[in-house]
């Protein structure tokens, strides 16, 4: 082999091995790939497989990757005496993952009552689950406030089961957008497919709201 052949094949070798370990990595989290049984590849990260003893833990774990922190509260009115007609809407019209390494995890007795085990390794990515609620263009969304209990039919949002609206909300006449944080458990460390959600499936969600006209006063300042 010529001296030219084998300097392109060692710098060849190089990059692969630089992909392969900080290339496009979330936070300069190592990963390796792994295809999975459905023939998905995986950027699977590297380190040490993180323990879910208690369901809070997990909640909190959900809470920590909410992408919009700085709405928390915005949406909430100020005071009940503010009337205001309520509606509910149901199911999601986008997700969006919100990690590009998925991390390894094992969870506590608690997580068998979502059908997951105790002595398996999964792999589990974040998603931003994203709902239309309609209003007309001389009105106003308020998120209202859900229990721990309802996590059956609502996701995760700053530690809390719930949802708020976006940022950049425009009342366009038709619709305000709304999100929420699930975890998707897709996969085991072996690549099986496991296909469950946390705290519950994007197409079981209950998103309950209420509508005030614009100019009335209800929002936390």
């Amino acid at each position: 082999m010529m001296i030219k052949e084998r300097f392109k094949l060692l710098l060849l070798v190089l990059a692969v091995t630089v992909m392969s370990v900080s290339c496009g990595n979330d936070d300069d989290t190592e990963y390796y790939f792994m295809r999975a049984a459905d023939g998905k590849l995986l950027r699977v990260s590297s380190l040490s497989v993180t323990q879910y003893n208690s369901e809070s833990a997990f909640i909190s774990a959900v809470g920590d990757v909410n992408p919009y922190p700085d709405a928390n509260g915005d949406n909430y009115m100020r005071s009940s005496s503010v009337e205001l007609v309520r509606d509910t809407v149901y199911g999601s019209n986008r997700t969006y993952d919100l990690r590009d390494v998925w991390q390894q995890v094992r969870f506590g007795e608690w997580a068998r009552a979502y059908g997951l085990s105790t002595d398996r390794t999964y792999l589990v990515n974040y998603q931003r689950v994203t709902k239309y609620l309609p209003c007309a263009y001389d009105e106003n969304i308020l998120a209202i406030p859900y229990d721990t209990d309802d996590r059956s039919f609502m996701g995760i949002i700053n530690g809390s089961v719930g949802y708020e609206l976006a940022d950049d909300n425009i009342n366009d006449g038709g619709k305000l957008d709304a999100y929420t944080v699930v975890a998707y458990i897709g996969y085991d460390s072996e690549g099986a497919v496991v296909d469950r959600y946390y705290p519950c499936r994007p197409e079981d969600m209950l998103w309950d709201f209420g509508i005030l006209k614009i100019g009335d006063d209800f929002w936390n300042q």
